[in-house]
């Protein structure tokens, strides 16, 4: 993964007091995952999350999905996917000369183009979100594929080219 570290290393062996696993945006269903290394903090936790309609009874279908998850490290895999499909996408759009906002460290990236280039990629059905005028954001996941990945820099690419 981009830390290049052990889930240990990078979570309460740093000082984390708690940390949320979002196993939804990591091939999961409605399932998301709170780790807390604080006592206090769990004890807290277990109040704020039953107020909230979260009791644990009700959590065994949403429980079994997460140890699937995790399971033979099946949600580092899914996540270095989503993470190398950015290097690729990047790599890609760094070749196009394309302006980014900031280096991409995970499965994001804002880049600056041209209007006219925004809404040809839009008309062409590549997906993304508008964030300001002139920014965009690319988000790949633990199912991108390398051809998805190919198609968006080629028609990036033949968009810019009409430009």
């Amino acid at each position: 993964m981009y830390l290049d570290c052990s889930p240990a290393d990078a979570t309460w062996r740093s000082g984390i007091d708690v940390l949320t696993l979002g196993a939804t945006k990591n091939g999961g269903l409605s399932a998301e995952l709170i780790v807390s290394f604080d006592d206090a903090a769990s004890e807290e936790l277990f109040f704020r999350t039953k107020r909230a309609g979260h009791v644990t009874s009700k959590m065994r279908y949403q429980s079994a999905q997460v140890e699937a998850h995790l399971a033979d490290d099946l949600w580092l895999r899914l996540a270095r996917n989503s993470n190398d499909m950015m290097t690729r996408l990047a790599a890609g759009l760094r070749d196009l000369d394309v302006r980014f906002v900031a280096e991409p460290q995970v499965n994001i990236v804002f880049l600056r183009l041209p209007a006219v280039v925004i809404d040809a990629l839009e008309a062409a059905g590549v997906l993304f979100y508008r964030i300001s005028p002139g920014v965009i954001r690319f988000v790949t996941s633990w199912q991108t594929t390398e051809a998805e990945v190919d198609e968006v820099v080629d028609r990036v690419r033949s968009s810019l080219e009409r430009v």
